[in-house]
């Protein structure tokens, strides 16, 4: 068996983190940023922005590697460089102060500006901002994909918390090697080419989406937040339940998605053909997730639905359903993680050509991802009670279109995030007013 020698010190990138590099890349030359994302947390009152640099500044020295970039090893297999000590530069903290009665709209508005700029220099991967609003406060921290996933995301700021709370450093806890795999070879071709029949059988009609504007540079995201109280969320995972089964809500969420969108796309006069929908899986396990805070663990489910099956609730979450079981059942998700492992000797510009082949651009309907609960654990930030945390992602181009979902303790948001010019006022709120009534009733509008 060929084993390429490597070093038990770095940590090279899995194929999954190569990806997320390729969709950095593919979105900041489309818009002028990358794939980053935004956390953030709802507050009963307002930040001290010094206290908040000096924390920051104690906590981060203990972790050069938000420091760091990527790089090749002799072998060309991918790494991330960690500087041996952290440099001492803060992420950019911005404070917005707007009227004290103001509505959520205005806040997320104000979150949505952050979000949709540059984090800074190239080894600038974090920023904060703080929206105030008279006894209410939003602390936002957005972040790149390239270092973060939404899960390591929530767990990086639960480490803060922890260590504020406790005094204690945790930094030894937090995993910063990774082997580089490259190995098993015969076993990662296999893989291969279980993926390549999969996005094979996704070719095989048109994909249905909104057309995306003529040019991207500059355009920001918008986004719809919908927030569920304690006890509609409560309803919409008994009504899961009940209609998809024990522990089902991914597949109920995505269902009431998938219809939602597909009245979108009749609105805007898109051909027929199939809603094919990315969907991301966070693939820790509880018992090594506390040390996987940075990087990307992750994989996809891959679903089609075809138009005829759209209109009818019950057919898209059957099929849905029985998609998700054989795939998990052919071990499709295990497949994509080996496979994109051979991808890593590719520059990321020929693999940003390559990737636009298969369906000619046009490579999903949306995004989806369900978060799933918090790795935040505390119900406190910097001795300010947290009410709430959601998550604001820039949708990767294309398709610039996503849905996501979170649970924070026993609450439930969905994100609608989606690039300016593709979808109008009209389709967010047709969206937003479908995805309620699924979620929450069980029945379409």
């Amino acid at each position: 068996m060929l084993r390429i020698p490597s070093s038990s010190r770095k940590r090279y990138l899995t194929g999954m983190d190569w990806m997320i590099h390729l969709l950095d890349g593919m979105t900041r030359r489309a818009t002028g940023v990358g794939n980053t994302s935004q956390i953030v947390l709802e507050l009963n009152g307002p930040l001290a922005p010094e206290r908040l640099r000096e924390r920051l500044a104690e906590f981060l020295r203990r972790y050069p590697v938000v420091r760091g970039r990527a790089a090749r090893d002799y072998s060309l297999c991918p790494y991330w460089r960690i500087p041996r000590r952290h440099d001492g530069s803060l992420p950019r903290i911005d404070v917005v102060r707007i009227d004290d009665s103001a509505r959520f709209d205005e806040a997320l508005a104000a979150l949505q500006d952050g979000v949709n700029q540059p984090l800074g220099g190239r080894r600038d991967y974090l920023a904060f901002r703080a929206v105030e609003a008279g006894d209410k406060a939003y602390l936002a921290m957005a972040f790149d994909h390239r270092l973060l996933d939404a899960g390591g995301a929530e767990a990086f700021l639960g480490l803060f918390q922890h260590e504020l709370e406790t005094g204690t450093d945790g930094s030894d806890d937090v995993s910063l090697t990774q082997p580089a795999g490259l190995c098993d070879w015969a076993r990662k071709f296999r893989a291969g080419r279980q993926v390549n029949r999969a996005l094979l059988a996704l070719s095989e009609n048109s994909v249905r989406c909104v057309p995306l504007p003529a040019t991207l540079m500059g355009r920001p995201y918008r986004f719809k937040v919908i927030r569920f109280d304690d006890e509609q969320s409560e309803r919409i995972l008994a009504t899961a339940y009940d209609r998809a089964g024990y522990l089902m809500f991914m597949p109920y969420a995505l269902a009431a998605g998938v219809q939602a969108f597909g009245r979108v796309f009749d609105r805007h006069g898109v051909e027929p053909g199939d809603i094919v929908v990315p969907v991301s899986l966070d693939t820790r396990s509880p018992g090594t997730a506390p040390g996987q805070v940075f990087f990307n663990h992750m994989s996809f489910l891959l679903f089609k639905v075809a138009t005829d099956e759209a209109v009818d609730f019950a057919a898209v979450l059957n099929t849905v359903k029985r998609q998700m079981y054989q795939q998990v059942k052919s071990g499709l998700p295990q497949d994509i993680c080996h496979a994109s492992d051979l991808m890593r000797i590719a520059p990321l510009g020929l693999l940003s050509r390559l990737a636009r082949l298969p369906m000619k651009g046009r490579v999903a309907s949306f995004c989806f991802a369900h978060i799933g609960e918090s790795a935040y654990g505390s119900d406190e930030f910097m001795g300010q009670r947290v009410g709430n945390l959601f998550h604001m992602p820039r949708a990767p181009v294309p398709p610039g279109v996503g849905l996501f979902f979170n649970h924070f303790h026993g609450m439930l948001n969905a994100t609608l995030s989606y690039i300016d010019g593709t979808l109008t006022d009209d389709d967010v709120a047709t969206i937003a007013e479908q995805m309620t009534a699924h979620l929450i009733e069980g029945a379409s509008l």
